[in-house]
């Protein structure tokens, strides 16, 4: 996918048809595909350590235990430096972005740019959508927003349509166009 950036290679095999966000943008740096690769990975891994941060201060944790838990973050070896020491599985990592800044607009209630990021997600990785049910029961379970859920659901149809849409236009492409995709199983 990044090797053609700017244009999309349909004829790579799922999961990894689906998950373009990440290799489209490597694809657009300059430099060679690995280079551009790791530089997002370090790029990433900077912007996650900020919006942890701030998540973590957002939901009432002192300035100093979130620092202390933003550091430990950063010496986890399988959350944080795995997605830096292994910098092709990029949209592992900026999953891990777009759910700590989901989880921030969730508590902060800003449903357009939740609505943003979760369209972001359905690019990157499935696992984003995980916030949907959390966000329907945070949502449900404080009554903080008094509008109830047509903004929640407003914000995350985007999403889940581009995520839908990209899935049956894409299997319907490899389907036709791609047969060492169903020859793996």
């Amino acid at each position: 996918m990044a090797q053609v950036s700017p244009y999309i290679d349909r004829s790579v095999c799922p999961p990894y048809l689906y998950r373009i966000l990440g290799p489209y943008i490597v694809g657009l740096f300059p430099g060679g595909d690995a280079a551009g690769f790791y530089l997002a990975a370090i790029l990433c891994s900077l912007l996650l350590v900020v919006v942890y941060f701030r998540l973590l201060c957002a939901v009432g944790i002192s300035p100093r235990a979130a620092g202390l838990a933003t550091m430990l973050l950063t010496m986890n070896r399988y959350f944080f430096g795995f997605t830096v020491w292994d910098c092709f599985q990029i949209d592992d990592l900026i999953a891990e972005v777009l759910l700590a800044a989901l989880f921030l607009c969730m508590f902060k209630l800003k449903w357009r740019a939740y609505s943003v990021l979760l369209l972001l997600g359905s690019l990157t990785r499935e696992s984003v959508f995980i916030i949907v049910p959390a966000t329907l029961v945070f949502s449900v379970g404080t009554k903080k927003d008094k509008k109830g859920l047509v903004p929640l659901c407003a914000a995350i149809f985007p999403g889940v349509m581009v995520f839908i849409v990209l899935r049956c236009l894409s299997s319907q492409r490899v389907l036709t166009m791609n047969p060492a995709c169903l020859s793996r199983g």
